[in-house]
């Protein structure tokens, strides 16, 4: 990553486009791993970075008053895809670090979000949601915005939340197995090929599954579960195939959103609720003590989101 970063945020005001400048930054030491997080309240939002291991964090932007749901970093560490509520509904951004903004969605009456790079940089896999009747579709098109192609569609069953494997040839998602939803459906993990074809369910539980993350070597998947019925949340990992089933972490407060591998694949970062919000903490990959890494600044006092390592 280089060793400053600049950024620029957009979104739809009266009279046409605004540009928010994201002041220039120190970045965490200069070719260390870094992870990028958004810190967001009910009236904004600011990202930050910092090594795997909490430390050197860091500011990448000012408080934003606009409602900017992720952030993804692409593996490069040079663009940043965004997703922005530009308008009443969410639209994604991909920025040059540095350099300028461009909108890869248009879509009224359509809500796109969970961008996350494939390893090579070329496409964006995303959540594309009909907010009417609540389906969703899982996505991918290439980083000027064409190429738009369907790779799970709403009609199999709601989906969300997918990533990349890092060898790019799978995408994992959480989806609802029937469309429309039965009563008292429940999400499973799913992966498939980035055409679409070769659907693999991988778990079929009585619990929702929510995606997390491809360890770096691509053998195992993070992710969080919780029953409909309420309960606690665990962290829970297992091969990329779908066997392995290993509890990681049954500790109560686990948060309902992604959960990472670090880059070096020894702990896993995710979300756990505290007083005021929710802090991330890691965990070594098979189970053990929480490490908490972030502490929310009081002038937020709300919680920390966490989206992607750059």
């Amino acid at each position: 990553m280089q060793g400053t970063i600049r950024a620029i945020v957009t979104a739809a005001m009266v009279g046409g486009l605004a540009t928010i400048p994201i002041v220039e930054a120190g970045a965490v030491s200069p070719g260390q791993p870094t992870i990028a997080f958004l810190r967001q309240t009910g009236t904004g939002s600011r990202l930050f970075q910092m090594r795997p291991n909490g430390t050197e964090i860091s500011p990448l932007a000012p408080r934003s008053d606009f409602a900017l749901f992720a952030v993804s970093m692409s593996p490069d560490g040079e663009r940043v895809a965004m997703s922005l509520n530009a308008g009443g509904y969410a639209d994604l951004y991909v920025q040059r670090i540095g350099g300028a903004t461009k909108q890869i969605t248009d879509t009224p009456h359509l809500n796109e979000w969970s961008p996350m790079w494939s390893p090579d940089g070329a496409r964006i896999v995303y959540t594309e949601q009909d907010p009417v009747n609540g389906g969703a579709s899982i996505v991918t098109r290439r980083t000027d915005g064409t190429g738009r192609r369907v790779v799970w569609s709403k009609t199999l069953g709601s989906g969300s939340d997918a990533s990349w494997s890092p060898d790019g040839t799978r995408i994992l998602l959480s989806a609802v197995r029937t469309a429309p939803a039965a009563p008292g459906a429940v999400v499973d993990l799913v992966t498939v090929r980035p055409d679409g074809t070769g659907r693999r369910w991988l778990t079929d539980t009585p619990a929702h599954e929510i995606p997390g993350d491809w360890s770096p070597d691509g053998e195992r998947i993070a992710f969080v579960q919780f029953a409909p019925s309420g309960g606690d949340i665990v962290l829970v990992s297992m091969g990329a195939a779908g066997g392995g089933r290993q509890l990681v972490s049954d500790r109560a407060r686990i948060a309902l959103m992604r959960a990472l591998y670090t880059p070096d694949g020894k702990r896993i970062v995710l979300g756990r609720y505290d007083t005021g919000g929710v802090e991330l903490v890691s965990t070594p990959v098979g189970g053990g003590v929480f490490k908490q890494l972030t502490e929310t600044d009081s002038s937020f006092n709300a919680f920390d989101m966490l989206y992607l390592a750059g």
